[in-house]
């Protein structure tokens, strides 16, 4: 059924990001049931929540105990079902986190004024996350040039191992500023990140 999930990925809190057959994709928000149903109660722990499973169709948790139907999963009418900047930043805390293997959070380093998206404890990896769209979905945005030009900049000021942008929305917004400027760039890693968790290295 078209309404069936095929992809799921973890966010936040009890937020899941999912995929449906005919490919719709949005964040859910699950918190109402988790906090409220008593058969849910199970789950109000966020390390079971976590451990779900897509089977037949939907979410399950508790080898199939608990689950939701997919047609409410696929009509509820959620604020988050459009990606935006904030949401697209939690899930690129999670997929960069595994992918370096080590947590990355919020922080600043020493003699650099910004506050990275993505940052390592011992500060060896360090990077910003940046949801960006075309101006009227086809023009070169020239703000968000120099604002990846500034980005560019600090990173290189850090004494970080690691350091990379990643880039949500629109891969042709970090595509066609590396085309002009990208042989100015050393060391920095450029990957766009669909809302289904899939790195793509840019540079």
């Amino acid at each position: 059924m078209y309404f069936n999930v095929v992809e799921a990925l973890y966010i936040e809190e009890y937020k899941i990001n999912l995929k449906f057959e005919n490919g719709k994709t949005g964040v859910v928000n699950l918190a109402e049931y988790i906090l409220q149903g008593e058969i849910f109660q199970p789950l109000q722990s966020l390390e079971n929540f976590k451990n779900f499973t897509v089977t037949y169709g939907t979410l399950t948790w508790n080898n199939g105990e608990i689950d939701i139907a997919p047609e409410t999963l696929y009509e509820k009418p959620i604020p988050e079902e459009s990606p935006n900047s904030t949401s697209f930043e939690s899930l690129a805390r999670k997929v960069f986190s595994q992918y370096y293997g080590t947590p990355l959070k919020p922080g600043s380093l020493p003699g650099i004024p910004k506050k990275w998206d993505l940052l390592s404890e011992d500060g060896t990896i360090v990077g910003d996350a940046k949801y960006y769209t075309l101006v009227g979905g086809s023009s070169l945005p020239p703000a968000k040039f120099s604002t990846i030009a500034e980005h560019v900049w600090l990173l290189e000021k850090t004494s970080a191992q690691t350091k990379f942008l990643v880039f949500g929305n629109q891969v042709e917004v970090p595509q066609h500023w590396l085309a002009r400027y990208g042989k100015l760039v050393s060391g920095i890693n450029f990957f766009f990140l669909d809302f289904e968790g899939n790195i793509t290295p840019l540079n």
